[in-house]
């Protein structure tokens, strides 16, 4: 590299090299068509990028080379010019104002933007700490080389397991254990009443309720631990319930959620929230200049997100700025961050899972009022000429779906219809001119209400009219499906 090329050339620091930091890394080295960046990054990990959804996986082969998002060979085959990276090493300290980073090795590199990309850690409760034995986390490779190692001691192996949470971390951190030969019986506790309960109703998490049952699992919900239990030698033995219950366990892994890592912003002076999370604007920058904060670190609109998708959506967003904002062949308008897709489709404890849109909107109306109609369908047989559509308006051709009056046969396909919509409190001056229903004889939607609960992402509820929902019961696949409409139908 030349020294005017050197000279010109910016550098970014990304702090972190997980998941989100290196799909940051390499989307700007794929943007960067120019070569107007230097990358630098530092993981505090001894290994490379890895796939921490992937971490059950690692229970079988044992080996994080297969879980690497990128293989070795794709780092040595970067300029070291445009890109280099150390791990093992952790960032201490950043320096806003000179715009230098130091780590745990001496090690000071200036900057010219700083990418905060930190990730989370586990929540502990007050009563857990990890220094107790027998107590885990399920976070990263170092706890499960942890676990594996423990659960393979003499007086541990053939005992027994215990999960603290059953969303989604919970649930992978008990098939794990549920899948080691070491472990004889697993128990899962939940403070809800059925699992996977922020993303799934009642009737969801009762068909993953009874597949955790069917294969030995204990489930144990709405409950939840107030003490652990240990021998003279502060060895756990037990968990102790709020109802006064005692599981007995010889490994208790808890899973009660994440919390952001902002110890390394707040240490440097970077805006943060009371609930843990580095303040970031629609553009991720944050109090800090030149600084961004990117992934589960980042707090947006005062919402963290403990989801790969959100992250990843972050980094794209940063790159393409970073980039293509100012280009050889003209200027593009900056993006900015909105709110994220917060759909999964997991396969938890065996059971495949898809979680999409906001399935609780109605739960959210004030007063609701409730009407459902369940009926028959029939379909009939298509006709000999032209294929059917939704919109069929030739009459003398039947409809794709026909609605038959009379009770719903239970052995097939059933659909619920539900409309709810919201009763106001009070009656306007305006309602009082006009006190009857229209034509259609349907009521004129409630206006809406500013004190109303807004979406935990950022959401609100539908400014007019009802919410309508549609649940399917599919008797063969034994699944719910649930369809939210807005009222225009049009979403």
């Amino acid at each position: 590299m030349s020294s005017q090329e050197e000279n010109t050339r910016k550098t970014v620091f990304v702090v972190g090299l997980g998941m989100v930091g290196i799909a940051f890394i390499e989307k700007l080295l794929n943007l960067d068509a120019g070569c107007n960046y230097q990358i630098v990054t530092c993981g505090e990990e001894t290994h490379l990028a890895y796939n921490r959804v992937a971490l059950t996986e690692y229970f079988q082969h044992r080996s994080v080379e297969k879980l690497y998002l990128n293989s070795p060979d794709w780092y040595a085959k970067q300029d070291p010019d445009r890109f280099s990276f150390y791990v093992g090493e952790t960032v201490t300290k950043i320096d806003h104002e000179a715009h230098i980073v130091v780590t745990d090795k001496g090690r000071e590199v200036k900057y010219d933007y700083c990418v905060i990309a930190t990730g989370s850690e586990a929540t502990l409760p007050s009563y857990a700490s990890k220094d107790v034995p027998g107590l885990f986390v399920y976070r990263n490779i170092a706890d499960m080389d942890s676990l594996l190692a423990y659960s393979d001691k003499d007086g541990v192996k053939g005992g027994k397991a215990a999960v603290l949470g059953a969303g989604l971390l919970g649930l992978e951190a008990a098939k794990a254990v549920y899948d080691l030969d070491t472990i004889k019986d697993v128990t899962i506790i939940h403070r809800q009443a059925y699992p996977l309960s922020r993303q799934l109703d009642n009737h969801g998490g009762e068909i993953v309720r009874r597949r955790i049952d069917a294969m030995g699992v204990t489930f144990l919900g709405g409950t939840s631990v107030q003490r652990l239990i240990t021998n003279d030698a502060g060895t756990l033995t037990g968990l102790e319930l709020t109802d006064g219950n005692v599981v007995p366990c010889d490994i208790a892994v808890v899973a009660i959620g994440i919390t952001p890592r902002d110890d390394l912003a707040r240490a440097s002076g970077i805006e943060c929230t009371e609930r843990h999370g580095v303040v970031v604007d629609d553009s991720l920058r944050t109090s800090a200049p030149d600084v961004f904060a990117i992934g589960e670190c980042a707090s947006w609109r005062d919402n963290t997100y403990g989801l790969i998708a959100p992250g990843v959506e972050m980094a794209d967003i940063l790159a393409f700025n970073l980039t293509q904002t100012q280009t050889g062949v003209g200027e593009f308008k900056p993006r900015k961050m909105n709110n994220p897709d917060l759909s999964t489709k997991l396969k938890l404890m065996g059971v495949d899972v898809a979680s999409f849109g906001d399935y609780f909107a109605e739960q959210r109306r004030s007063k609701p009022v409730e009407s459902a109609v369940s009926v028959k369908l029939r379909k009939p047989a298509p006709a000999n000429s032209e294929p059917l559509s939704w919109n069929q308006r030739d009459a003398n051709k039947p409809s794709v779906w026909e609605v038959v009056a009379g009770p719903v046969d239970a052995t097939g396909p059933s659909l619920t219809v539900s409309q709810k919509s919201a009763l106001p409190s009070t009656s306007s001056s305006h309602d009082d001119k006009n006190p009857s229903p229209p034509a259609s004889g349907r009521a004129s939607p409630p206006k809406a209400d500013a004190s109303a609960p807004k979406k935990r992402h950022g959401h609100g509820p539908p400014e007019d009219g009802p919410t309508e929902t549609l649940t399917y019961r599919d008797p063969f696949a034994g699944v719910y499906k649930k369809y939210i409409f807005t009222a225009d139908g049009k979403h």
